[in-house]
């Protein structure tokens, strides 16, 4: 009896101490090994669970049933604890419920530990969304939703939530978010970031002023442009009289500088304290700096508290970054348009021009006096009853800038349509003499001959030169390269050679024609003409040319530009007279013409050169 009796309290106490044990090592476990995920922080708390439970006790109105208010728990990886969720308008000023978030020393079985106090205030939301979640980490480690019943809405105003939730977040930075739901389906988001302290910084029993850390909450919900810094006021034993703020700016490596400074006074029954930065949207990294204002850290031994850095990239207000999305959509677009409405006017056909009077070239060598007389006057002929743009270097080159015959000539035979060489008088040494100081410019036809013989070279320019031949004049004094050309006797040969160039016949036998080779034959007052002032020297411009002076459109028809080559054949039939050359009859003329050179006082050296009527 004595032996089973010894024996029933030997297993009585193996198992007490196997129980003991199991106890202590589930107990362990979970305590060090964060099996547990919240942990109760004050005695009375029943929200410290994993489960969803009643919040009623938790509120400010007693008697109310379970289901006025319900908190419900979610995993960490649950798609309502996810950054996408935590979506909403900002309220910066919290219009719709005030919150505070503290720090305090817990003690569980002799072990310290920091815990947080969440309190809700002034509610008027009816649902609300929050969570606790490490820096750069992508699930949460608390997630909770507060539902509240709306006939109770206005009866709960405060709500608190006073739980550990883990074991491993001291000095750590830490997220805490949450999102709240009015009546009307408004939802509004609120986020905050903090370094979480060290319990043994937070102890009053095993630390002074000196190495007291204060806690503090940056409020980024108006972030990039504002930043708020919630400040935990510390216990009144410390006798802390005021904080130093100041902010800190960095942009990269460099060594951090001030951009403020700032002295928030404390008062006794303060619990926290707010300033409110606003950073300009200026690029950069943000932390605030506090330290205590006490006689011990004056200084400078005073610990100091910081926050995590904030990083804020420049943004552009949301009209003038509108302004610039429309400019950069729009300059493409007007670059477009423009481009094919070029193009669309590029392939259309421009309308043709009204085509202007053909330019006939004379190109003569001044033999004699009398040959530059008629030469002049066959000039103002074509121009006034033929409407043919002659020219002339007589009349074209005092016209110019330059006054150079050489530039003259060049731009006159890339312009002519049609060139006429002309024959020449034979003349005696003494007449060759005489018209040297009769001719305004000398040598002109060694450049015009030159022009000649280059232009005869290219391919299908011999469709515009052609030989002309004058009363007193023969063909053997032709320029060798014009002898092959087609030759024309004047006046017989007026009519054809009108036709060729593209005017209107005269139909008057050439009678208009003897007049003005008449006119030039008329006897004049012997003159001393003095040789004109030297040409001015080529520039490398080309110089415009002038085929005429006269101040009647008739006498000057030069609207138009070059007409294209007329391919009548020579012995084309006119619509009023005979256009045959060869002709042997006596020509009778039925139009008059009325010379410039029928007074010997026109043909002075001004005369020449200038304006002719």
């Amino acid at each position: 009896m004595h032996l089973i009796r010894s024996a029933n309290e030997c297993c009585t106490r193996v198992l007490s101490r196997l129980q003991f044990y199991a106890v202590l090592t589930f107990l362990s476990v979970s305590f060090y090994g964060g099996l547990m995920e919240v942990r109760p922080g004050v005695p009375n708390s029943e929200l410290c669970y994993n489960h969803s439970t009643s919040c009623s006790h938790q509120s400010n109105v007693f008697n109310l049933s379970d289901d006025a208010c319900r908190m419900v728990y979610h995993k960490h990886n649950h798609s309502v604890c996810d950054s996408r969720n935590f979506n909403g308008i900002p309220d910066v000023y919290e219009s719709f419920g005030k919150m505070t978030l503290h720090s305090y020393l817990s003690s569980y079985k002799g072990s310290s530990f920091t815990g947080f106090n969440v309190s809700f205030y002034n509610i008027k939301w009816t649902s609300m969304q929050m969570r606790f979640i490490e820096n750069q980490v992508k699930d949460s480690t608390l997630c909770r939703e507060f539902l509240i019943d709306p006939e109770h809405f206005t009866s709960i105003s405060n709500l608190f939530f006073d739980c550990l939730w883990s074991n491993e977040y001291e000095t750590k930075f830490y997220h805490f978010d949450y999102k709240a739901s009015t009546p009307s389906g408004d939802t509004y988001v609120y986020k905050y970031i903090f370094n979480v302290p060290d319990a043994k910084r937070i102890d009053l029993n095993r630390v002074n002023v000196t190495d007291w850390e204060v806690f503090l909450v940056v409020d980024v919900t108006a972030s990039p442009k504002t930043l708020i810094l919630r400040l935990q006021v510390a216990p009144p034993s410390l006798n802390i009289t005021g904080y130093k703020v100041e902010i800190l700016r960095t942009l990269g490596l460099e060594k951090p500088w001030p951009v403020l400074n700032r002295t928030l006074p404390a008062n006794e029954n303060d619990t926290e304290l707010r300033f409110e930065f606003t950073t300009k949207l200026k690029f950069g990294k943000y932390k605030f700096q506090v330290v205590p204002v006490h006689p011990l850290c004056a200084r400078g031994k005073c610990r100091i508290s910081t926050t995590p850095e904030i990083l804020i990239v420049e943004m552009t207000e949301p009209k003038l970054l509108t302004g610039i999305v429309v400019t950069c959509l729009c300059i493409p677009i007007l670059l477009l348009t423009y481009f094919m409405w070029k193009r669309n006017c590029d392939t259309k056909e421009s309308c043709p021009e009204p085509p202007g009077p053909p330019k006939f070239l004379l190109m003569y060598k001044p033999a004699s006096v009398e040959h530059l007389r008629k030469m002049m006057e066959i000039h103002k002929y074509f121009n006034k009853v033929c409407g043919i743009h002659s020219m002339m270097d007589q009349f074209g080159i005092p016209q110019t800038i330059s006054k150079d015959p050489i530039s003259w000539y060049t731009l006159a035979f890339k312009e002519a349509d049609f060139v006429g060489i002309f024959a020449s008088p034979e003349t005696t040494q003494a007449e060759r003499d005489a018209v040297m100081s009769y001719n305004a410019y000398i040598n002109t036809e060694v450049i015009a001959h030159n022009h000649l013989k280059t232009y005869l070279c290219s391919p299908g320019a011999r469709c515009k030169f052609f030989s002309i031949l004058l009363p007193g004049t023969k063909w053997e004094t032709l320029p060798p390269q014009a002898q092959a050309l087609k030759r024309y006797w004047l006046p017989r040969d007026l009519d054809p050679l009108l036709v060729l160039v593209g005017v209107t016949p005269q139909c008057d036998h050439g009678r208009g024609m003897i007049e003005a080779l008449a006119a030039a034959s008329v006897p004049e007052t012997p003159t001393v003409l003095t040789m004109p002032v030297p040409p001015v020297l080529r520039n490398g411009g080309t110089a415009g040319i002038s085929s005429s002076s006269a101040t009647d459109p008739r006498d000057d028809p030069r609207e138009g530009g070059s007409r294209s080559h007329q391919n009548q054949q020579e012995e084309s039939q006119s619509l009023c007279c005979n256009t045959h050359s060869g002709s042997d009859v006596d020509l009778v003329s039925s139009r008059q013409y009325l010379s410039d050179m029928s007074t010997a006082s026109s043909m002075d050296h001004l005369s020449l050169l200038g304006e002719s009527n």
